[in-house]
This record gives structure tokens, sequence and C-alpha cells, in this order.
């Protein structure tokens, strides 16, 4: 398959007036689990739908996984995919834990360069996720946030936690008290979509603990590493990237 150039999709809008929104972009993937068959092969589907059986256990009792991931152009044309390995190991957990067929290793990462390639025109991918909290106290130099089975694990906290290691702050994965607030010169919320987002105040009860209007200079900071080396201005020393075209 011919790589098409990056951003080149005709759209209703300028490419610089994009905002944060869902719009469709050439096709996706589409796999067919059968019950001693395994995975079925690739398919690329054009049309935005999923064609569901009434009785489908996703719409009777929820039972389905999510993982969202992105694709960055490079100055020098090609298409990265951030990270991807994890994503197919949290969707394999994600699987396990709710007794679905698991997707393996290998056949997620493909389907995600397959589908990246053929939606080359569109990179960059637009994507929605969660978030993690993650609390800043410079005074000691330290990056602390929770540790908990019921919280998302994050891909991009992980690599904000060793970017954080790599500027020499000490990392710490704990359970943290409300009271510890306090503490914290500035408070964040990662995730895939926005990578971090600085937290203005919290407020629990009649207790506020105000981080004030300004990004942080240490979030500024872990923002500006990871995102200069999803889009390659930076050494990717981490091997995080993977070349799709």
């Amino acid at each position: 398959m011919d790589c098409p150039l990056p951003g080149t999709a005709k759209l209703d809008v300028d490419w610089s007036d994009l905002g944060f929104e869902l719009r469709n972009t050439k096709s996706h993937i589409k796999m067919t689990y059968k019950e001693g068959e395994g995975w079925g092969p690739l398919e690329f589907v054009t049309e935005p739908y999923i064609k569901l059986h009434i009785g489908a256990t996703s719409l009777h009792y929820g039972q389905a996984c999510f993982e969202g991931l992105k694709a960055f152009a490079h100055s020098d044309g090609s298409v990265h995919i951030f990270r991807p390995t994890e994503n197919a190991a949290r969707l394999q957990s994600s699987c396990e834990r709710t007794m679905m067929p698991v997707v393996p290793h290998g056949t997620f990462v493909d389907a995600c360069k397959a589908v990246v390639k053929d939606n080359m025109a569109y990179s960059k991918i637009e994507e929605f996720s969660t978030s993690n909290f993650i609390g800043i106290d410079n005074k000691n130099g330290k990056y602390i946030t929770p540790s908990s089975p019921s919280v998302l694990p994050s891909i991009t906290n992980k690599s904000l936690m060793s970017i954080a290691l790599d500027e020499g702050l000490t990392v710490e994965q704990r359970d943290i008290e409300v009271g510890e607030l306090k503490d914290f010169d500035e408070c964040i919320a990662c995730g895939t979509a926005v990578v971090v987002t600085p937290i203005g105040k919290v407020v629990k009860g009649d207790e506020v603990y105000n981080f004030g209007k300004e990004t942080g200079e240490t979030t500024m900071k872990l923002y500006n590493r990871v995102r200069d080396i999803q889009n390659g201005v930076e050494e990717d020393k981490f091997g995080w990237n993977v070349k799709v075209c």
C-alpha cells in the first residue's frame, strides 16, 4: 500500500481551524472473532457504523473494551504511532477481565499500523480518553500519582513518569490523602488526548486547594518533552515511537 502524504485530506474546514471533535476519516478496521476459528482477517470499512446483533452483550451488559492512541506526522513526512505495544498489553488485560477473546499482541499492532496507513491523509488522528491524577511537589522534587487497581493504567502517565525520572524528579506511585494536596505546587490531569491539563483547584467539602490559573513550570516541561518525542523533535531515546510509513 502506497503512503499518502499526511495532512492532505480535503476537509470542510481549514486544518488550522480543526477543533477537538469527532471527525470522520477514510476508514476503520473490522475483525470478527468466531469460536473455534479465532480472529478473522483485517477488513477496511468506509462507513462509520457498526452492525450489532440485538442480543449483543455489549448492549445488554456493557461487555466491551476501549483503547485510544495517537498517530503523529514528523517533519520528514513519516508517521509514527506512540507506544502501541503498551495499548496492546492493556487491551489484553481488559479482554481477560471482561472474559472476552484476547486480541493477540501482533494482531493489534498490525491493525493500528494498517488503519493509520489507510488514513494517513488525516494525520493527526483525533481520539478521546480518560485521565489520571498527578501532584507535583517542586520543593522536594517529587512527582506523585495514585497507585490503585481501580485507576486506569495510563500509558501517558507511564511515559511522563519516565520523563520525570529523566529530569531528576523522584517518582512516587502510592495512595494520596486529600490533606496532601496542600503540599503540591502543581496538579495535573493526564491522558492520551490532551497529554496534560493543569488543575486550577480541588474542592473537598469546605476545603479549597488552589493551584493557580497558569500552567506550572514542571507541568510545561513534562508536556513539552513528551510532545517533542511524539512529534520527532526530540530524540526518542526511550524507543516509544513505532514507524508506520
